[in-house]
């Protein structure tokens, strides 16, 4: 069998976020290469970090990439804990290498937690009892009006106002659909009104690959798998040729965060220490016009 020899995970995280500085800058290996001084094979090794990162050529690196000096002092600064001794270092002759990195990682985190989606009651979604429920709120207009349809329909779309501005708010919608249903739905919507604003949470393709893991997802039978996912927050806009992307909220920057749990805090802390990581799994709230 051969020995797959995984990096450190602190020297992984930072061989990743050499890499994006340099797709950054747009250059190659080669060119990295020529502008540092350092060998292209080095260059490499450091990237996946499968050789000891020293300090000086991350700097010379991210000096080259032309990197903010904060972002370069953050760097160095997990250089020099990149090889620190694990918890579980005493058993480190019996952990399969492919397991290091993901154990590691785990390490670093000071706190774990998993985001549970509430279930509402059937009962609770149908026009009747939502329009009995909301009544006395005088957050929703005594005149509105329930519609109880397929949103993979076309039939519903009639009923929906064609002379006036449409707000569509898709709160944890489109990853419940196929990409096909996502993309009619709102062609339909756009094509019926004469202006509007789309509002969703984007799912990254890493979040949707991760929602089977959530037990209230594990327990309904829904199978997301061929869900609706996308990692460029511009994708929507291909949906239709009036969607233009407005305005992208991340979780992890938003000024909200300040009032999260402090388990919550530190765990977006620790993505935002790894831009790549966060645009990986934070694609946040997406406003769009038309």
């Amino acid at each position: 069998m051969v020995s797959r020899g995984d990096p450190a995970p602190l020297r992984w995280l930072i061989g990743v976020e050499l890499a994006r500085y340099r797709n950054a800058a747009k250059l190659s290996l080669t060119e990295a290469s020529d502008h540092s001084g350092i060998s292209r094979a080095k260059l490499g090794h450091l990237e996946t970090g499968r050789q000891q990162q020293d300090p000086d050529d991350i700097a010379r690196l991210l000096a080259t990439y032309q990197v903010d000096q904060r972002d370069i002092d953050r760097l160095i600064s997990l250089t020099s804990r990149a090889d620190e001794a694990t918890w579980w270092a005493p058993w480190a002759q019996v952990v399969p290498d492919w397991l290091k990195t993901f154990v590691g990682l785990e390490g670093l985190a000071e706190s774990e937690f998993v985001f549970e989606p509430i279930i509402i009651p059937g009962l609770l979604q149908t026009g009747q009892y939502a329009a009995a429920l909301t009544a006395s709120t005088p957050r929703v207009r005594a005149d509105h009006s329930e519609l109880e349809a397929d949103a993979t329909s076309p039939d519903w779309i009639a009923a929906v106002p064609a002379d006036r501005p449409l707000a569509i708010l898709a709160d944890g919608f489109f990853p419940f659909l196929s990409p096909d249903d996502s993309h009619a739905v709102v062609q339909r919507l756009v094509d019926r009104a004469p202006s509007g604003e789309l509002i969703m949470n984007g799912y990254t393709t890493l979040a949707r690959s991760l929602m089977p893991r959530v037990k209230a997802i594990r327990d309904l039978g829904i199978d997301t798998a061929g869900g609706t996912a996308f990692d460029d927050p511009r994708e929507p806009e291909s949906w239709h040729p009036r969607v233009r992307l407005a305005e992208r909220t991340m979780l992890s920057r938003s000024p909200y965060v300040d009032r999260m749990p402090r388990r919550v805090r530190t765990a977006i802390r620790i993505m935002n220490a790894f831009p790549r990581l966060a645009e990986r799994s934070d694609l946040g709230v997406l406003r769009f016009t038309f």
